[in-house]
């Protein structure tokens, strides 16, 4: 019974798994963590949505909004920068 507990969990880090190596097909390690970064924001919103949680304090939202910063930038530098990459 315990284990069925975990399937979901199994499963969602599969997901991630299979979603990074199908990143990786189409740009560089690099840009994969530069877009990774940003899922604090992802989880910062699911957690207020879903969950009731408090939204993240001022300070929180200037340091995601600092990393969301970041990836425009790199988006901007890269040269190797293709649209299907960034979808995975």
């Amino acid at each position: 019974f315990k284990i069925r507990l975990f399937c979901g969990i199994s499963l969602l880090f599969c997901a991630c798994l299979w979603t990074n190596v199908k990143a990786l097909e189409y740009c560089n390690v690099e840009t994969v963590i530069v877009f990774r970064s940003m899922s604090p924001i992802a989880v910062a919103i699911a957690d207020y949505l879903f969950l009731g949680q408090a939204l993240p304090s001022g300070r929180s939202w200037l340091a995601l909004l600092t990393i969301v910063l970041g990836a425009v930038l790199y988006v901007m530098t890269d040269d190797g920068f293709v649209i299907d990459a960034y979808m995975w």
